[in-house]
């Protein structure tokens, strides 16, 4: 619920409420977060700048063994002193589940549930992840937009290595009392200076341009600055609501398009000034993807902007985000400017061309009622696709449609296009397209006037993440509980 404050004669005011959601776990994650990320986030004109902090909550989601390092820490105990502090963890007898979920699952499964609470509680959430660091005044300035009546703020941030970067953090940047103070500039710079083998790769002109997974676009120009333009964005701040805690993957995908609904509420930091995030990884994070890195490709990136970005995301991709180094000046950025705006249009009229908007499948109970579903396309993917299917307990599923082939496979026939199309085909029939060559059958279904059909690969994705197929099983829904009762029970 709101909470209203009034003082005097000062009218009454509405404080929206505001959940800061960070799920940790691991020994790795959880040590960069007590040991420089949680400090930064307590610096001066962070967490404890904000107007209205004791009204807010600070949410840790994590393990039980975690949860036990975390509480400990002076970090943690401070923070307890800023504001109203929890954790909440992963039930101790589902501790064998956490070693075997893939963390695409496992953060999920964290964020549905902060997502879930904060819709009860008629809350914000500010979404932190364990190794990202925000520059000092950045949670001022996304609680600023929140009172303004902002419903989402997005963010981008740029990874620096590990390995390099976290030893110069603690000792440039590290104050007396434990805190991490580093402003915009000292970010960027940081960046500079330690940039991530990732970032190189996203950097437009480089020689390896990871074409594979390009959600960002970076122009540097040391040292004023970084200019960068992103097909996907971190949602900083979401107003909570229970019809976004069934999205699938991460927070970044479908989900933030199913979250935002006016874009005038919807707010992009794109100076530095007013927020800055680095996120530090490990040099050999994405390892496989960089060392496939090969000069920038047309065809691949139109593929993946096929798969991985929907309208939603593309609304935003044209917004240039500026990172000011020490040294900025305007004059220094402004031709790159123009250079990166005139490169995102040719891409971005490349993949309108290109691309199909195709309705995800983010769950079976979606299709559960219809008289019967079809899996265009019987090869792994569909064959995963029906046997998870299966073990949901759905039983509609008809049968296979193939471009060229017919048969059968796991017991259900397999029809060519042509005879499902004169002999098959009800008006009331379900499609799920479950097949590589997604956007080509796409348009062969449109060019018949079939128009609802769903993209059945995202599923896929989730089976294959979360090693389904080798266990036979479903994936785990992960209970959470207060990190307290279970502290008291040990």
């Amino acid at each position: 619920m709101d909470i209203h404050v009034h003082s005097g004669k000062e009218k009454m005011m509405s404080i929206p409420n505001l959940h800061f959601i960070m799920a940790v776990w691991g020994e790795s994650y959880t040590d960069v977060f007590i040991d420089v990320v949680l400090p930064s986030q307590l610096s001066d004109n962070n967490l404890p700048a904000l107007q209205h902090r004791q009204a807010y909550t600070y949410k840790i989601y994590t393990t039980a063994d975690d949860a036990k390092t975390i509480q400990a820490s002076p970090a943690f105990q401070r923070l307890a002193e800023v504001m109203p502090a929890e954790i909440h963890v992963i039930h101790p007898e589902q501790n064998a589940h956490i070693k075997t979920a893939s963390v695409r699952h496992l953060m999920g499964s964290l964020h549905k549930r902060a997502i879930q609470e904060a819709a009860r509680d008629n809350a914000f959430l500010a979404f932190l992840a364990p190794d990202a660091i925000l520059s000092d005044g950045s949670f001022a300035a996304i609680e600023k937009r929140m009172l303004e009546g902002m419903e989402m703020v997005l963010i981008s941030g740029i990874r620096v290595t590990k390995e390099t970067a976290l030893p110069a953090i603690r000792a440039r940047y590290r104050r007396p009392d434990g805190t991490i103070h580093m402003d915009a500039a000292d970010l960027t710079d940081c960046a500079f200076e330690f940039p991530h083998r990732y970032t190189q790769v996203l950097t437009w002109g480089a020689e390896r341009f990871c074409s594979q997974w390009p959600s960002q676009t970076f122009w540097f120009v040391p040292p004023a600055g970084i200019l960068a333009h992103c097909w996907h964005l971190h949602p900083i701040l979401v107003k909570a609501s229970t019809e976004t805690d069934s999205f699938l993957g991460t927070i970044d995908g479908d989900y933030i398009e199913r979250a935002g609904t006016q874009l005038e509420r919807i707010h992009v930091i794109q100076d530095s000034d007013e927020a800055c995030l680095i996120e530090i990884s490990r040099a050999d994070h994405e390892k496989t993807l960089l060392d496939t890195s090969a000069a920038f490709s047309m065809e691949k990136f139109l593929s993946w902007g096929q798969h991985s970005t929907n309208a939603f995301h593309r609304t935003f991709v044209d917004r240039p985000i500026l990172f000011k180094g020490r040294a900025y000046t305007e004059a220094a950025m402004t031709e790159i400017g123009k250079d990166a705006a005139q490169v995102i249009e040719m891409l971005r009229a490349a993949l309108e061309d290109y691309r199909i908007d195709i309705p995800l499948l983010r769950s079976f109970g979606e299709v559960a009622g219809a008289p019967a579903i079809y899996l265009y396309g019987s090869g792994e993917c569909g064959r995963s696709v029906l046997a998870h299917a299966h073990r949901y307990g759905l039983t509609n599923i008809r049968g296979f449609i193939d471009s060229h082939t017919a048969g059968e496979v796991e017991g259900l026939p397999v029809h060519r296009l042509d005879d499902y199309l004169k002999g098959v085909r009800r008006p009331d029939d379900a499609i799920i397209i479950t097949s590589m060559y997604l956007k080509d059958i796409a348009r062969t279904l449109l060019q018949h006037g079939i128009t609802e059909f769903l993209n059945g690969q995202e599923i896929y994705l989730e089976i294959l993440l979360s090693n389904l197929e080798k266990s036979g099983e479903k994936p785990v829904d992960f209970v959470i509980v207060p990190w307290s009762t279970v502290a008291a029970d040990s």
